[in-house]
């Protein structure tokens, strides 16, 4: 009788504590994601993975406009014997790379069989210092 009282409180004792270590209250350590981390390192991103060994990004580049405006502008290439769509977005960022709400809509390309697309767009706010170019499979 002792034996089945000593390890119902040892169960019991073990499942307490494991439910305590997972549910825990209070703040939490802040957790990087590395693929949103990667918006905020790149100027240019593919979106989509399967898509990315599809497409390349010959150039890129950005310069201001005579109005103070920053403009960007890359070279996208299809590295397949098919056509492919894609959309493409630039999200215009300020100084410290914060989103100004000045980006731009998709844009939809079409990319004949190995075959190169420039795409150009340019801020709305003369506060854009940094930009990310957006690539994503066409829908």
């Amino acid at each position: 009788m002792r034996y089945c009282i000593a390890l119902v409180l040892a169960v019991a004792t073990v499942a307490a504590l494991g439910g305590c270590s997972r549910y825990r209250e209070g703040p939490h350590p802040a957790v990087s994601v590395p693929e949103v981390a990667l918006e905020e390192r790149e100027t240019a991103v593919v979106l989509d993975d399967i898509l990315s060994r599809k497409i390349a990004i010959e150039a890129q580049g950005n310069r201001w406009t005579e109005t103070r405006r920053l403009q960007v502008f890359a070279n996208i290439r299809n590295r397949t014997d098919f056509v492919q769509n894609i959309d493409v977005q630039t999200l215009f960022k300020d100084e410290a790379g914060f989103p100004l709400r000045d980006e731009t809509a998709w844009t939809r390309i079409i990319l004949d069989p190995n075959a190169t697309a420039n795409y150009t767009a340019t801020s709305l706010d003369d506060r854009a210092r940094k930009y990310t170019i957006r690539i994503r499979e066409g829908h």
